[in-house]
């Protein structure tokens, strides 16, 4: 019995050897998006970007009427249409930063899962500010991550 325990060590030596030779040959594999066009190309964005300016066109329409019955002669609306503006504002400033958080979480969410799916050890994000000054084209997958992102969101991933 013992003699057959000092060759199955031995394989068993021998391949944990070879897998670690091999994990150390293994070159990480890395890659960078541009931050700035993943987010103008995500289909989520450009679809809240509608809502806001649907918004926005909402408010418009009520401060004109505002405008135009002060115009009539109506002065005492003034106190209600700096109100409305006030809050139309606001709201839209609320709007907008909220619409960009949900935005940036979902982004975050499919890098993640675009990274484990295509094995990436690291993806880098080039914003502009310092955290990736240099990378060679070659290493960048905007387009690639934009595309599955989109079809994520789309439901076909």
């Amino acid at each position: 019995m013992v003699k057959y325990i000092w060759p199955s060590l031995s394989a068993l030596s021998l391949i944990a050897v070879l897998v670690l030779i091999f994990l150390s040959f293994r070159q990480p594999r890395h890659a960078f998006v541009y931050n700035d066009r993943v987010f103008a190309s995500f289909k989520g964005k450009i679809e809240l970007e509608i809502k806001l300016k649907a918004e926005q066109a909402r408010n418009k329409t009520n401060l004109d009427s505002l405008t135009a019955l002060m115009a009539s002669g109506r002065t005492e609306l003034q106190a209600v249409y700096n109100h409305t503006a006030e809050v139309a504002a606001l709201r839209e400033q609320q709007l907008t930063e909220k619409y960009t958080v949900d935005i940036w979480k979902f982004i975050n969410e499919k890098a993640v899962a675009f990274g484990k799916d295509r094995n990436y050890d690291f993806i880098f994000g080039a914003m502009g500010d310092g955290s990736l000054m240099y990378a060679k084209d070659q290493n960048d997958i905007t387009s690639e991550f934009v595309e599955y992102l989109n079809a994520t969101y789309a439901g076909e991933h």
